[in-house]
Order: structure tokens, then sequence, then C-alpha cells
């Protein structure tokens, strides 16, 4: 997905956190795993990138940095979207064995004062998003069958601009060469950054 301003200023932020974050629970920040790639065990499809994970605590976090505006929204709790979103990706981690506790922090942009919110994970709601993701793939994604939409120009006209470069019928299934490279690149990926937070420790 192409960045966007958000998700750039919760990447630069992201460090700050980190450190607060192993400061409240006392753990070596190493031990504050961030941007943890799952994919589910059986679709492999199905995939999210959790913020943060505490192993040693058997706990997610989704971390949430918010500006002045968009604050108002967590008013009555949290909101519903980023609820769907944390059941999305606890239910992946579950498949994999994975039985951690998740929870949102939220993340005022003025002050990076963090809050820790909990919720409650419903596995029902889980498996269904999980199922709805599997259904839209094999329904829309393989069949390159679009799915339908409401009958306005307009909206056909936003789908066309926001995806320029989707072709219908164009899907390609990975070879099993090309998954072992795929798998290679994001292990390679994953090393380099590792070793850019090491350097970057190491002169702080």
């Amino acid at each position: 997905k192409e960045q966007t301003p958000a998700m750039a200023r919760g990447l630069k932020v992201e460090r700050v956190i980190r450190e607060d974050v192993a400061a409240e629970f006392g753990l070596p920040i190493e031990q504050v795993e961030t941007q943890v790639w799952l994919q589910h065990p059986e679709y492999p499809f199905i995939a999210a990138t959790l913020d943060c994970i505490l192993r040693q605590r058997a706990e997610f976090e989704e971390w949430k940095s918010v500006g002045f505006w968009a604050a108002k929204e967590w008013r009555d709790g949290i909101p519903k979207r980023h609820i769907l979103q944390s059941a999305y990706q606890t239910a992946i981690g579950w498949a994999l064995e994975l039985k951690f506790v998740p929870y949102l922090r939220f993340v005022p942009m003025e002050t990076l004062l963090s809050k820790r919110l909990p919720y409650e994970y419903d596995p029902e709601m889980g498996e269904m998003l999980i199922e709805a993701g599997v259904r839209f793939w094999k329904d829309h994604v393989e069949t390159g069958v679009p799915p339908p939409l409401t009958g306005t120009n307009r909206e056909a006209d936003l789908l066309a601009a926001r995806f320029p470069k989707a072709v219908p019928g164009k899907t390609v299934q990975a070879t099993p060469e090309q998954v072992i490279l795929i798998e290679q690149a994001r292990t390679a990926k994953g090393a380099a950054k590792d070793s850019e937070r090491l350097v970057n420790l190491i002169k702080g």
C-alpha cells in the first residue's frame, strides 16, 4: 500500500513509543518487537503487520499516533474500525498459536504520552473476519470479478483513480520458486531493519 502521511508519521514516532514501552515494563528495548509480519498458516494471502509484540508478556500492541482532530474519535472509547483491525490481526496470531492478549496504545501527537487501552478479543469475530477475507480473495481476486458497487458513477471513478494499475483477469499465482524468493526478500528486509536498530541503539 502506498504510504500515507499518517503512516509516515507513525513510523517516525515508533522509536519514541518503543522506548516508552520498554521503560514501562522494564524490558530491554530489543524485547519490544516492532513491525512484526504475521501470515496465516492456511491462507498465505491473509497477513498483517503488528506494531508490537511483547513475547515475554504474551501480548500484542497496536499503536495509534493520533493528531488533535482525530483524537475526538476516541472520546467514547476505541473506534470500531481499530477494534476490527486488531481483531483481524489477533485472529492471525491465534492461528499461528500466538494466543496473546491484544491491546491498543493511544498516542496523542501533542504530548506523545501514550495510554494503553485493553479490549476483549472476540474469537468468533476474528474468525468471521478471516472467513470474509478468504471469501473476498476467492470470489473477487482470483476471479477478477469486482465486488458489487452501489451503482454510482462516482464510486466507479473513485476505484479507477485509486487503483490505476489494476487489470481485471491479470492476477498471477506465484510459483513455488517465486514464493521462496519472496520469503528470502522478506527475511533479508527484516534482517536489515534489525541491523539498523542495533546501529541506532549503539549510537544512542
